[in-house]
């Protein structure tokens, strides 16, 4: 049951690390509520998160070739983050933390107006209706316009609130991506795919189940559970690591 050992460490530590308060948590929720480009948008977080864990890992493995004890300075600065990380969350418990979303679909719909008939001729119904294909044609292009506008706005947000927040780099790069870069053939391999598991829990359950969940983060006590929750775990992390470094200083 080793490489159940390596994917569920990966799995809890990517976790931990992602589930937070954060701009594009937010953003991926309220966007979901609104069903506005769900899977595009949960494609694209998980694309990013997979891509720069990666890419940290290929980069601290070839770091370790100039500098072998670069691990040692890692898992330590690594125990000290997620040391300090997890008193923000314990003090996190005190606040009355929400997520904020805006739902346009919980606004009730306008009954209906019932339509006043008018007499007309058969030759201004034929100009009625020749009148309506064109405007039909014409809302037709003007609708793909306003899709494609409307995706590309959306498309931009979502890299911004990802690829502008230094935590981003931090978590995934930094980080996750490290502790992926020390382990060796098949560990690796299971570490790796326990992090990609829990990127894509998490951004279809925040995606696909936004309707249910929301009304849960929209209560204080859903955050003072949660946080309690990572505060544990990533105390729990920063023990290992630090335990890793007193091993191989041994």
């Amino acid at each position: 049951m080793d490489w159940f050992n390596d994917f569920s460490t990966g799995l809890v530590l990517t976790l931990t690390l992602i589930i937070a308060i954060g701009a594009q948590n937010a953003y991926v929720l309220k966007c979901s509520i609104l069903r506005q480009r769900t899977l595009l948008i949960v494609t694209i977080c998980i694309i990013s998160d997979v891509a720069m864990i990666a890419l940290g890992a290929l980069a601290i493995t070839s770091l370790e070739v100039i500098f072998p004890k670069v691990s040692d300075y890692i898992y330590l600065s690594g125990a000290l983050f997620l040391f300090g990380h997890g008193i923000f969350s314990f003090l996190a418990i005190r606040k009355d933390e929400t997520l904020p979303v805006n739902s346009a679909s919980s606004k009730k719909p306008t009954p209906p107006q019932p339509e006043i008939q008018s007499v007309t001729t058969p030759s201004q119904n034929k100009a009625k209706m020749d009148g309506a294909k064109m405007d039909d044609a014409n809302d037709d292009v003007l609708t793909k316009k306003a899709y494609r506008r409307e995706t590309r706005r959306i498309v931009l947000t979502l890299l911004g609130v990802t690829y502008l927040n230094p935590h981003f780099y931090l978590d995934t790069f930094f980080l996750i991506g490290a502790q992926v870069s020390f382990q060796q053939g098949l560990e690796q391999m299971f570490f790796f795919l326990g992090c990609v598991s829990a990127s894509v829990i998490w951004f279809f359950t925040l995606g696909y189940g936004a309707r249910i969940i929301s009304p849960l983060f929209a209560k204080p006590i859903t955050w003072k559970l949660l946080n309690l929750a990572i505060g544990i775990l990533m105390w729990t992390l920063a023990y290992t690591f630090a335990v890793q470094v007193i091993e191989n200083l041994s």
